[in-house]
């Protein structure tokens, strides 16, 4: 969960530091840095299914090349 929740915090960062720079009112730019966190469990249910996928998938091939190994 830190890998997540440290690459939304720079994510927030870059949008605070870039806003505030750009437009140079830092006390609006405040305003859109930590909503940001608020996509760490969307963000984890996504990696999390991701990974389920891909642990899948070498067990699903194996299973895809049973039929072409019994005819032979």
């Amino acid at each position: 969960m830190s890998d997540t929740l440290l690459a939304l915090a720079m994510a927030g960062l870059g949008l605070f530091l870039g806003y505030g720079a750009t437009t140079d009112d830092w006390d609006s730019a405040a305003r859109y840095g930590p909503p940001v966190l608020g996509y760490v469990a969307p963000v984890r249910v996504l990696t999390a299914t991701a990974r389920l996928v891909y642990g899948l998938a070498p067990r699903r091939m194996l299973l895809a090349g049973l039929p072409s190994r019994t005819r032979s």
